[in-house]
Protein backbone atom coordinates (compact mmCIF):
# COMPACT_ATOMS: atom_id res chain seq x y z
CA UNK A 1 0.00 0.00 0.00
CA UNK A 2 1.39 3.57 -1.33
CA UNK A 3 2.11 5.71 1.98
CA UNK A 4 -0.86 8.17 0.21
CA UNK A 5 -3.30 5.99 0.59
CA UNK A 6 -2.99 4.88 4.42
CA UNK A 7 -3.53 8.41 5.60
CA UNK A 8 -7.34 9.10 4.91
CA UNK A 9 -7.66 5.17 5.88
CA UNK A 10 -5.52 6.21 9.18
CA UNK A 11 -8.13 9.29 9.66
CA UNK A 12 -11.19 7.62 8.83
CA UNK A 13 -9.87 4.90 11.80
CA UNK A 14 -9.35 7.65 14.18
CA UNK A 15 -12.53 9.21 12.89
CA UNK A 16 -15.27 10.02 16.24
CA UNK A 17 -18.98 9.23 15.47
CA UNK A 18 -19.98 12.54 15.32
CA UNK A 19 -16.88 13.13 12.48
CA UNK A 20 -18.85 10.42 10.53
CA UNK A 21 -22.29 12.03 11.08
CA UNK A 22 -21.08 15.34 9.88
CA UNK A 23 -19.10 13.50 6.99
CA UNK A 24 -22.31 11.46 5.88
CA UNK A 25 -24.15 14.72 6.60
CA UNK A 26 -21.76 16.90 3.59
CA UNK A 27 -22.65 13.63 0.99
CA UNK A 28 -24.46 15.13 -1.78
CA UNK A 29 -27.94 13.79 -2.83
CA UNK A 30 -29.51 15.76 -5.94
CA UNK A 31 -26.52 18.13 -5.75
CA UNK A 32 -26.85 19.19 -2.49
CA UNK A 33 -25.96 18.48 0.81
CA UNK A 34 -27.42 15.58 2.61
CA UNK A 35 -28.02 17.69 5.48
CA UNK A 36 -29.76 20.50 3.67
CA UNK A 37 -32.18 17.58 2.01
CA UNK A 38 -32.68 16.99 6.11
CA UNK A 39 -33.73 20.04 7.21
CA UNK A 40 -36.18 20.45 4.21
CA UNK A 41 -37.56 17.33 5.23
CA UNK A 42 -38.03 18.55 9.01
CA UNK A 43 -39.78 21.21 7.29
CA UNK A 44 -41.79 19.70 5.68
CA UNK A 45 -43.44 17.16 8.52
CA UNK A 46 -43.50 20.61 10.85
CA UNK A 47 -45.79 22.63 8.32
CA UNK A 48 -48.44 19.01 7.60
CA UNK A 49 -47.99 18.23 11.38
CA UNK A 50 -48.97 22.10 12.50
CA UNK A 51 -51.45 22.40 9.69
CA UNK A 52 -53.74 19.40 10.54
CA UNK A 53 -53.63 20.24 13.93
CA UNK A 54 -54.18 24.56 13.62
CA UNK A 55 -56.86 22.82 11.18
CA UNK A 56 -58.48 20.95 14.31
CA UNK A 57 -58.44 23.66 16.35
CA UNK A 58 -60.30 25.53 14.02
CA UNK A 59 -63.09 22.84 13.42
CA UNK A 60 -63.23 22.07 17.15
CA UNK A 61 -64.21 25.80 17.59
CA UNK A 62 -61.09 26.74 19.31
CA UNK A 63 -60.40 30.06 17.16
CA UNK A 64 -61.62 33.19 17.14
CA UNK A 65 -62.78 36.68 15.71
CA UNK A 66 -59.49 37.73 17.38
CA UNK A 67 -57.66 37.34 15.09
CA UNK A 68 -58.34 34.32 12.34
CA UNK A 69 -61.66 36.05 11.90
CA UNK A 70 -60.46 39.44 11.21
CA UNK A 71 -57.70 37.82 9.01
CA UNK A 72 -60.31 36.03 7.21
CA UNK A 73 -63.12 38.40 6.47
CA UNK A 74 -60.27 41.18 5.38
CA UNK A 75 -59.02 38.37 2.51
CA UNK A 76 -62.89 37.45 1.76
CA UNK A 77 -64.24 40.80 1.02
CA UNK A 78 -60.93 41.59 -1.01
CA UNK A 79 -61.04 38.78 -2.77
CA UNK A 80 -64.92 38.17 -3.42
CA UNK A 81 -66.42 41.38 -2.38
CA UNK A 82 -64.52 44.39 -3.69
CA UNK A 83 -63.31 45.72 -0.38
CA UNK A 84 -60.02 45.91 0.28
CA UNK A 85 -59.00 43.99 3.27
CA UNK A 86 -61.95 44.92 4.83
CA UNK A 87 -63.56 43.38 8.16
CA UNK A 88 -66.71 44.32 10.62
CA UNK A 89 -65.23 42.92 13.71
CA UNK A 90 -63.22 46.51 15.12
CA UNK A 91 -65.90 48.89 13.27
CA UNK A 92 -65.82 50.86 16.76
CA UNK A 93 -62.51 51.59 16.89
CA UNK A 94 -61.58 51.35 12.94
CA UNK A 95 -64.83 53.09 11.38
CA UNK A 96 -63.11 52.48 8.03
CA UNK A 97 -63.27 48.71 8.48
CA UNK A 98 -59.92 48.67 6.77
CA UNK A 99 -57.28 46.80 8.64
CA UNK A 100 -54.67 49.06 7.88
CA UNK A 101 -56.26 50.97 9.75
CA UNK A 102 -55.53 48.69 12.97
CA UNK A 103 -51.80 47.72 11.31
CA UNK A 104 -49.94 48.90 8.96
CA UNK A 105 -49.28 45.45 7.33
CA UNK A 106 -48.54 45.71 3.49
CA UNK A 107 -47.09 42.07 3.48
CA UNK A 108 -50.41 40.96 3.62
CA UNK A 109 -50.96 41.68 -0.15
CA UNK A 110 -48.13 38.81 -0.33
CA UNK A 111 -51.16 36.09 1.22
CA UNK A 112 -53.80 37.38 -0.85
CA UNK A 113 -52.80 35.42 -4.33
CA UNK A 114 -52.67 32.35 -1.81
CA UNK A 115 -55.75 32.89 -0.33
CA UNK A 116 -57.74 33.20 -3.56
CA UNK A 117 -56.55 29.74 -4.62
CA UNK A 118 -59.15 28.77 -1.67
CA UNK A 119 -60.97 31.34 0.29
CA UNK A 120 -60.86 29.71 3.88
CA UNK A 121 -59.51 30.11 7.13
CA UNK A 122 -57.74 27.04 6.74
CA UNK A 123 -56.00 28.51 4.07
CA UNK A 124 -54.47 30.47 6.12
CA UNK A 125 -53.61 28.18 8.54
CA UNK A 126 -51.72 25.96 6.40
CA UNK A 127 -49.82 29.22 5.27
CA UNK A 128 -48.65 30.16 8.23
CA UNK A 129 -47.32 27.06 9.71
CA UNK A 130 -45.39 26.77 6.54
CA UNK A 131 -43.54 30.42 6.74
CA UNK A 132 -42.97 29.35 10.25
CA UNK A 133 -41.29 26.38 9.33
CA UNK A 134 -39.31 27.72 6.28
CA UNK A 135 -37.35 29.95 9.30
CA UNK A 136 -35.47 26.70 10.06
CA UNK A 137 -33.87 26.96 6.48
CA UNK A 138 -32.27 30.12 6.45
CA UNK A 139 -31.11 29.37 10.02
CA UNK A 140 -29.72 26.29 8.94
CA UNK A 141 -27.44 28.15 5.80
CA UNK A 142 -26.54 30.70 8.38
CA UNK A 143 -25.48 28.21 11.44
CA UNK A 144 -23.20 26.33 8.34
CA UNK A 145 -21.58 29.39 8.01
CA UNK A 146 -20.70 30.49 11.26
CA UNK A 147 -20.12 26.89 12.64
CA UNK A 148 -18.61 25.35 9.34
CA UNK A 149 -20.18 22.11 11.00
CA UNK A 150 -23.57 20.38 8.96
CA UNK A 151 -24.66 18.11 11.75
CA UNK A 152 -24.84 21.13 14.39
CA UNK A 153 -26.71 23.51 11.69
CA UNK A 154 -29.16 20.62 11.29
CA UNK A 155 -29.62 20.30 15.17
CA UNK A 156 -30.08 23.91 15.74
CA UNK A 157 -32.68 23.95 12.94
CA UNK A 158 -34.47 20.70 14.35
CA UNK A 159 -34.17 22.59 17.77
CA UNK A 160 -36.41 25.70 16.12
CA UNK A 161 -38.45 23.52 15.00
CA UNK A 162 -39.13 21.86 18.19
CA UNK A 163 -39.24 25.27 20.26
CA UNK A 164 -42.60 25.52 22.38
CA UNK A 165 -42.71 29.44 21.67
CA UNK A 166 -42.98 28.77 18.22
CA UNK A 167 -45.47 26.29 18.53
CA UNK A 168 -47.02 28.67 20.43
CA UNK A 169 -47.62 31.40 17.20
CA UNK A 170 -48.48 29.02 14.92
CA UNK A 171 -51.68 27.26 17.63
CA UNK A 172 -52.96 31.03 18.31
CA UNK A 173 -54.89 32.02 15.11
CA UNK A 174 -53.18 33.65 12.13
CA UNK A 175 -50.89 37.06 12.31
CA UNK A 176 -48.82 39.14 9.93
CA UNK A 177 -46.04 38.46 12.62
CA UNK A 178 -45.46 34.99 11.73
CA UNK A 179 -42.86 36.34 8.80
CA UNK A 180 -41.10 37.65 11.23
CA UNK A 181 -38.45 34.72 12.33
CA UNK A 182 -38.12 33.95 9.11
CA UNK A 183 -37.64 37.33 7.69
CA UNK A 184 -34.94 38.28 10.35
CA UNK A 185 -32.95 35.25 10.02
CA UNK A 186 -32.46 36.11 6.27
CA UNK A 187 -31.49 39.69 7.18
CA UNK A 188 -29.01 38.72 9.42
CA UNK A 189 -28.09 36.07 7.81
CA UNK A 190 -27.19 38.42 4.77
CA UNK A 191 -25.57 41.12 6.84
CA UNK A 192 -23.23 38.74 8.02
CA UNK A 193 -22.49 37.54 4.49
CA UNK A 194 -22.37 41.74 3.98
CA UNK A 195 -24.83 41.20 0.74
CA UNK A 196 -26.17 44.31 0.86
CA UNK A 197 -29.47 44.40 -1.59
CA UNK A 198 -30.25 41.21 0.07
CA UNK A 199 -29.92 42.73 3.35
CA UNK A 200 -32.14 45.10 2.66
CA UNK A 201 -34.69 43.53 0.73
CA UNK A 202 -35.46 41.14 3.72
CA UNK A 203 -35.05 44.21 6.34
CA UNK A 204 -37.88 46.18 4.20
CA UNK A 205 -40.22 42.76 4.22
CA UNK A 206 -39.90 42.78 8.26
CA UNK A 207 -40.85 46.18 8.14
CA UNK A 208 -43.84 45.34 5.91
CA UNK A 209 -45.16 42.98 8.73
CA UNK A 210 -46.16 45.47 11.31
CA UNK A 211 -46.09 49.13 11.90
CA UNK A 212 -44.02 48.27 15.64
CA UNK A 213 -41.67 46.58 13.65
CA UNK A 214 -39.65 50.06 13.47
CA UNK A 215 -38.23 49.50 16.82
CA UNK A 216 -36.78 45.96 16.10
CA UNK A 217 -35.02 47.42 13.10
CA UNK A 218 -33.68 50.84 14.93
CA UNK A 219 -31.56 47.65 16.96
CA UNK A 220 -30.91 45.97 14.61
CA UNK A 221 -28.91 49.51 13.29
CA UNK A 222 -27.41 49.67 16.25
CA UNK A 223 -26.26 46.36 16.52
CA UNK A 224 -24.48 47.31 13.24
CA UNK A 225 -22.52 49.91 14.78
CA UNK A 226 -21.25 47.48 17.16
CA UNK A 227 -19.98 45.33 14.61
CA UNK A 228 -18.35 48.13 12.45
CA UNK A 229 -16.83 49.91 15.76
CA UNK A 230 -13.74 49.06 14.26
CA UNK A 231 -14.62 50.80 10.94
CA UNK A 232 -16.10 53.76 12.86
CA UNK A 233 -13.10 54.41 14.99
CA UNK A 234 -10.99 54.30 11.60
CA UNK A 235 -12.99 56.88 10.31
CA UNK A 236 -12.73 59.44 13.31
CA UNK A 237 -9.03 58.53 13.07
CA UNK A 238 -8.95 59.47 8.99
CA UNK A 239 -11.81 62.11 8.72
CA UNK A 240 -12.62 59.66 5.32
CA UNK A 241 -14.62 56.90 4.56
CA UNK A 242 -12.14 53.90 3.61
CA UNK A 243 -15.45 51.09 4.33
CA UNK A 244 -18.46 52.12 2.67
CA UNK A 245 -19.96 48.92 5.22
CA UNK A 246 -19.56 52.18 7.85
CA UNK A 247 -23.04 53.57 5.96
CA UNK A 248 -25.04 50.32 6.81
CA UNK A 249 -25.69 51.00 10.50
CA UNK A 250 -27.28 54.52 10.27
CA UNK A 251 -29.00 53.62 6.72
CA UNK A 252 -30.33 50.85 8.76
CA UNK A 253 -31.60 53.22 11.70
CA UNK A 254 -33.08 55.79 9.00
CA UNK A 255 -34.84 53.29 6.86
CA UNK A 256 -36.71 52.20 10.61
CA UNK A 257 -37.89 56.05 11.61
CA UNK A 258 -38.84 56.40 8.15
CA UNK A 259 -41.01 53.88 7.78
CA UNK A 260 -42.45 54.10 10.98
CA UNK A 261 -43.28 57.59 10.20
CA UNK A 262 -44.73 56.67 7.12
CA UNK A 263 -46.99 53.63 8.71
CA UNK A 264 -48.03 56.70 11.25
CA UNK A 265 -49.08 59.14 8.84
CA UNK A 266 -50.67 56.67 6.65
CA UNK A 267 -52.90 55.56 9.04
CA UNK A 268 -53.96 58.99 10.27
CA UNK A 269 -54.30 60.14 6.90
CA UNK A 270 -56.72 57.37 5.49
CA UNK A 271 -57.66 55.02 7.88
CA UNK A 272 -58.04 57.76 11.27
CA UNK A 273 -59.14 55.77 14.38
CA UNK A 274 -62.37 56.95 16.63
CA UNK A 275 -60.91 59.06 18.87
CA UNK A 276 -63.68 57.59 21.63
CA UNK A 277 -61.47 54.41 21.69
CA UNK A 278 -57.80 55.97 21.23
CA UNK A 279 -56.87 53.87 25.10
CA UNK A 280 -57.91 50.99 23.58
CA UNK A 281 -56.20 51.85 20.52
CA UNK A 282 -53.32 51.92 22.03
CA UNK A 283 -52.97 49.44 24.73
CA UNK A 284 -52.49 52.11 27.15
CA UNK A 285 -53.95 49.72 30.19
CA UNK A 286 -51.38 46.87 29.21
CA UNK A 287 -48.98 49.33 31.19
CA UNK A 288 -51.46 50.52 33.82
CA UNK A 289 -49.29 49.46 36.70
CA UNK A 290 -46.68 51.93 34.96
CA UNK A 291 -49.00 54.64 34.77
CA UNK A 292 -48.94 55.26 31.31
CA UNK A 293 -51.86 57.41 30.49
CA UNK A 294 -51.39 58.91 26.83
CA UNK A 295 -48.79 56.80 24.61
CA UNK A 296 -46.84 53.59 25.42
CA UNK A 297 -44.06 55.19 23.26
CA UNK A 298 -43.45 57.48 26.06
CA UNK A 299 -42.40 53.95 28.40
CA UNK A 300 -38.64 55.41 28.88
CA UNK A 301 -39.60 58.45 30.43
CA UNK A 302 -42.52 57.10 33.31
CA UNK A 303 -39.59 54.11 33.90
CA UNK A 304 -36.53 57.14 34.37
CA UNK A 305 -39.13 59.21 36.08
CA UNK A 306 -41.05 57.61 38.08
CA UNK A 307 -38.61 54.87 39.45
CA UNK A 308 -41.01 53.36 42.58
CA UNK A 309 -43.59 53.01 39.72
CA UNK A 310 -40.95 51.31 37.37
CA UNK A 311 -40.26 49.19 39.98
CA UNK A 312 -43.44 48.69 40.87
CA UNK A 313 -44.55 47.74 37.42
CA UNK A 314 -41.08 45.36 37.18
CA UNK A 315 -42.37 43.21 39.77
CA UNK A 316 -45.58 42.36 38.80
CA UNK A 317 -45.90 38.73 37.57
CA UNK A 318 -42.20 38.74 38.00
CA UNK A 319 -41.82 34.81 38.29
CA UNK A 320 -44.40 34.68 35.23
CA UNK A 321 -42.19 37.14 33.26
CA UNK A 322 -38.86 34.91 34.27
CA UNK A 323 -40.30 32.36 33.23
CA UNK A 324 -40.93 33.23 29.93
CA UNK A 325 -37.87 34.14 29.92
CA UNK A 326 -36.69 30.93 30.88
CA UNK A 327 -39.08 29.02 28.21
CA UNK A 328 -37.08 31.13 25.73
CA UNK A 329 -33.88 30.81 26.39
CA UNK A 330 -33.73 27.49 27.74
CA UNK A 331 -34.12 24.95 24.77
CA UNK A 332 -30.85 27.16 23.56
CA UNK A 333 -29.22 26.39 26.90
CA UNK A 334 -29.07 29.72 27.32
CA UNK A 335 -26.33 30.31 24.67
CA UNK A 336 -27.78 33.52 23.27
CA UNK A 337 -26.54 35.26 25.98
CA UNK A 338 -23.38 34.90 24.75
CA UNK A 339 -23.81 37.35 21.76
CA UNK A 340 -24.50 40.91 20.84
CA UNK A 341 -27.23 40.53 18.25
CA UNK A 342 -29.38 38.80 21.31
CA UNK A 343 -29.61 42.75 22.56
CA UNK A 344 -32.30 43.09 19.67
CA UNK A 345 -34.73 41.84 21.74
CA UNK A 346 -34.40 44.59 24.38
CA UNK A 347 -36.48 46.33 22.01
CA UNK A 348 -39.22 43.92 22.86
CA UNK A 349 -38.32 42.38 26.33
CA UNK A 350 -37.73 46.55 28.06
CA UNK A 351 -41.55 47.09 27.28
CA UNK A 352 -42.65 43.36 28.19
CA UNK A 353 -41.23 43.03 31.51
CA UNK A 354 -42.83 46.66 32.47
CA UNK A 355 -46.09 45.71 31.42
CA UNK A 356 -49.19 44.37 33.24
CA UNK A 357 -50.36 42.56 30.24
CA UNK A 358 -50.05 39.07 30.54
CA UNK A 359 -50.58 38.01 26.50
CA UNK A 360 -47.07 39.71 26.67
CA UNK A 361 -45.18 37.10 28.90
CA UNK A 362 -46.77 34.09 28.17
CA UNK A 363 -45.83 31.79 25.21
CA UNK A 364 -49.09 30.86 23.46
CA UNK A 365 -49.44 33.36 21.74
CA UNK A 366 -48.04 35.49 18.73
CA UNK A 367 -45.50 38.05 20.48
CA UNK A 368 -42.41 36.00 20.88
CA UNK A 369 -42.25 35.94 16.64
CA UNK A 370 -40.47 39.85 17.28
CA UNK A 371 -37.54 38.25 19.26
CA UNK A 372 -37.17 34.28 18.38
CA UNK A 373 -35.04 34.54 15.11
CA UNK A 374 -32.62 36.83 17.22
CA UNK A 375 -32.37 34.15 20.32
CA UNK A 376 -31.32 31.55 18.04
CA UNK A 377 -28.65 33.86 15.79
CA UNK A 378 -27.51 34.51 19.58
CA UNK A 379 -27.46 31.40 20.41
CA UNK A 380 -24.89 30.13 17.08
CA UNK A 381 -22.88 32.84 17.76
CA UNK A 382 -22.77 31.71 21.49
CA UNK A 383 -21.81 28.36 20.63
CA UNK A 384 -19.06 29.50 18.48
CA UNK A 385 -17.98 31.10 21.23
CA UNK A 386 -18.15 27.97 23.61
CA UNK A 387 -15.73 25.88 21.41
CA UNK A 388 -12.80 26.42 19.75
CA UNK A 389 -12.48 25.59 15.55
CA UNK A 390 -13.55 22.16 14.86
CA UNK A 391 -14.15 20.81 18.66
CA UNK A 392 -15.49 17.96 17.81
CA UNK A 393 -15.72 16.88 21.33
CA UNK A 394 -17.24 20.22 22.74
CA UNK A 395 -19.40 20.61 19.47
CA UNK A 396 -20.78 17.08 20.32
CA UNK A 397 -21.47 17.75 23.71
CA UNK A 398 -23.42 20.59 22.98
CA UNK A 399 -25.28 19.16 19.90
CA UNK A 400 -26.50 16.13 22.24
CA UNK A 401 -27.61 19.25 24.59
CA UNK A 402 -29.35 21.60 22.64
CA UNK A 403 -31.32 18.57 21.12
CA UNK A 404 -32.15 16.82 24.20
CA UNK A 405 -33.32 20.23 25.76
CA UNK A 406 -35.77 20.79 22.48
CA UNK A 407 -37.49 17.32 23.09
CA UNK A 408 -38.02 17.93 26.96
CA UNK A 409 -38.88 21.27 26.44
CA UNK A 410 -41.25 20.21 23.63
CA UNK A 411 -42.48 17.11 25.95
CA UNK A 412 -43.67 19.55 28.66
CA UNK A 413 -44.32 23.47 26.82
CA UNK A 414 -45.70 22.14 23.49
CA UNK A 415 -49.28 22.25 22.47
CA UNK A 416 -49.32 18.82 21.01
CA UNK A 417 -47.70 17.44 24.05
CA UNK A 418 -50.11 15.22 25.93
CA UNK A 419 -49.07 16.44 29.06
CA UNK A 420 -51.22 19.61 28.41
CA UNK A 421 -54.02 17.45 28.98
CA UNK A 422 -52.90 17.50 33.06
CA UNK A 423 -50.71 20.56 33.52
CA UNK A 424 -52.36 23.01 31.53
CA UNK A 425 -52.38 25.98 32.88
CA UNK A 426 -54.75 28.52 31.76
CA UNK A 427 -52.92 31.52 33.18
CA UNK A 428 -49.37 30.67 31.84
CA UNK A 429 -50.41 28.44 29.04
CA UNK A 430 -53.75 29.80 27.66
CA UNK A 431 -55.78 27.53 25.31
CA UNK A 432 -52.63 25.38 25.08
CA UNK A 433 -53.81 21.53 24.50
CA UNK A 434 -53.96 19.47 21.36
CA UNK A 435 -58.10 19.90 19.98
CA UNK A 436 -60.44 17.50 20.23
CA UNK A 437 -63.67 17.79 18.39
CA UNK A 438 -66.75 16.83 20.57
CA UNK A 439 -70.23 16.13 19.82
CA UNK A 440 -70.95 19.56 21.16
CA UNK A 441 -69.19 20.85 18.39
CA UNK A 442 -70.64 18.81 15.70
CA UNK A 443 -74.20 20.21 16.74
CA UNK A 444 -72.91 23.84 16.76
CA UNK A 445 -71.67 23.29 13.00
CA UNK A 446 -74.86 21.92 12.03
CA UNK A 447 -76.59 25.15 13.24
CA UNK A 448 -73.97 27.17 11.95
CA UNK A 449 -74.44 25.77 8.44
CA UNK A 450 -78.73 27.12 8.68
CA UNK A 451 -77.33 30.84 8.70
CA UNK A 452 -78.11 31.64 4.70
CA UNK A 453 -75.13 33.11 3.28
CA UNK A 454 -76.67 36.46 2.66
CA UNK A 455 -77.90 36.96 5.95
CA UNK A 456 -76.40 39.69 8.54
CA UNK A 457 -75.31 37.57 11.37
CA UNK A 458 -74.01 38.80 14.92
CA UNK A 459 -71.94 35.75 16.84
CA UNK A 460 -69.39 35.55 19.56
CA UNK A 461 -65.96 35.08 19.42
CA UNK A 462 -65.03 31.16 19.04
CA UNK A 463 -68.22 31.12 16.14
CA UNK A 464 -67.26 33.90 14.09
CA UNK A 465 -64.37 32.34 12.35
CA UNK A 466 -66.92 30.24 10.59
CA UNK A 467 -69.07 32.80 9.68
CA UNK A 468 -66.28 35.70 8.65
CA UNK A 469 -66.47 34.38 4.56
CA UNK A 470 -69.13 37.48 4.20
CA UNK A 471 -69.29 40.83 4.11
CA UNK A 472 -72.49 41.01 6.86
CA UNK A 473 -70.98 39.22 9.90
CA UNK A 474 -70.72 40.66 12.68
CA UNK A 475 -68.23 39.32 16.43
CA UNK A 476 -69.52 40.75 19.65
CA UNK A 477 -66.71 41.74 21.62
CA UNK A 478 -64.42 39.93 23.93
CA UNK A 479 -65.00 40.96 27.84
CA UNK A 480 -61.49 42.32 27.48
CA UNK A 481 -62.68 45.06 24.74
CA UNK A 482 -65.66 45.79 26.59
CA UNK A 483 -63.80 46.55 30.11
CA UNK A 484 -61.58 48.99 28.73
CA UNK A 485 -63.77 50.51 25.75
CA UNK A 486 -65.59 53.93 26.75
CA UNK A 487 -68.98 52.38 27.90
CA UNK A 488 -71.49 54.77 26.26
CA UNK A 489 -70.05 54.80 22.41
CA UNK A 490 -69.93 50.90 23.15
CA UNK A 491 -73.22 50.39 24.02
CA UNK A 492 -74.47 52.48 20.90
CA UNK A 493 -72.39 50.57 18.99
CA UNK A 494 -73.19 47.35 20.12
CA UNK A 495 -77.15 47.92 20.19
CA UNK A 496 -77.17 49.16 16.21
CA UNK A 497 -75.11 46.31 15.59
CA UNK A 498 -78.07 44.00 17.13
CA UNK A 499 -80.55 45.71 15.18
CA UNK A 500 -79.14 45.57 12.20
CA UNK A 501 -78.67 41.90 12.15
CA UNK A 502 -80.84 39.05 10.55
CA UNK A 503 -79.72 36.41 13.03
CA UNK A 504 -78.33 35.98 16.20
CA UNK A 505 -76.24 33.24 17.14
CA UNK A 506 -74.27 32.55 20.58
CA UNK A 507 -73.00 28.88 22.49
CA UNK A 508 -73.52 29.51 26.11
CA UNK A 509 -71.44 26.70 27.01
CA UNK A 510 -68.56 28.04 25.95
CA UNK A 511 -69.31 31.64 26.14
CA UNK A 512 -70.18 33.72 28.94
CA UNK A 513 -71.01 36.89 26.77
CA UNK A 514 -74.17 34.90 25.34
CA UNK A 515 -75.96 35.72 28.07
CA UNK A 516 -75.33 39.51 27.18
CA UNK A 517 -76.14 39.29 24.01
CA UNK A 518 -79.49 37.47 24.49
CA UNK A 519 -80.24 40.15 26.93
CA UNK A 520 -80.06 42.77 23.93
CA UNK A 521 -82.01 41.03 21.74
CA UNK A 522 -84.62 40.87 24.10
CA UNK A 523 -84.84 44.43 24.49
CA UNK A 524 -85.67 44.64 21.13
CA UNK A 525 -88.32 41.97 21.27
CA UNK A 526 -88.26 41.01 17.74
CA UNK A 527 -86.53 37.58 17.79
CA UNK A 528 -87.00 34.36 18.04
CA UNK A 529 -85.70 31.00 18.58
CA UNK A 530 -84.90 29.38 15.05
CA UNK A 531 -82.61 26.67 16.37
CA UNK A 532 -81.22 25.69 20.00
CA UNK A 533 -79.50 23.12 21.01
CA UNK A 534 -76.86 22.12 23.97
CA UNK A 535 -77.01 25.74 24.57
CA UNK A 536 -76.50 26.72 21.54
CA UNK A 537 -79.27 29.16 20.28
CA UNK A 538 -79.49 30.85 16.94
CA UNK A 539 -82.17 33.75 17.15
CA UNK A 540 -84.07 35.25 14.02
CA UNK A 541 -85.31 38.55 13.15
CA UNK A 542 -89.54 38.53 12.89
CA UNK A 543 -89.64 34.64 13.32
CA UNK A 544 -92.64 33.31 15.76
CA UNK A 545 -93.14 29.64 16.12
CA UNK A 546 -91.31 26.82 17.30
CA UNK A 547 -87.74 26.05 16.49
CA UNK A 548 -87.18 24.67 12.74
CA UNK A 549 -84.09 22.69 15.14
CA UNK A 550 -83.97 21.31 18.55
CA UNK A 551 -81.97 18.81 20.79
CA UNK A 552 -83.17 18.76 24.34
Amino acid sequence: MKPQEKVPRLRKLFQTDFERIDEWFGRKLFHRDVSEIAVYLAVLCYAIVFSYFTILKYQSYNAYAWDLGIFNQSFWTTTHAGKFLFSNVELFVNPTGVFFGIHFSPILLLVLPFYSLYSSPLTLLVFQSSILALGAVPLYFFAKRVLNVRTVAVVLSLAYLLYPPLHGINWFDFHVQAFLPLFFFCTIYFLSKESWPKYFFFLILSLMAAENVPILVVFIGIYCFWLYRKQFIDVIRKRTISDRNVLIPPLTIILGIFWWALALWIQQEYFPINPAYSQLYKAVDNWSVLGIKDDPITLPLYVVFNIARGAQAFSYDILVKLLYVFLLFGPLLFLSFRSAVTTVTLAWFVPVFFSNYPSYYTIGGHFPAYVIAFIFLGAVYGLKKSVKPRRFRSLKSYTKGLLLAGLLFTAFASPLSPLMTVINNAALFPDYRPPVMTEHDRMLQTIVDMVPRNASVLTQNSIFPHLSDRVNSYAYPVELILDRAPHDPMDQYLNETVRKSDLILVDAATDPSSSAIISKAESLGVYGVYASADGIILLKKDFRGDPVFHVP
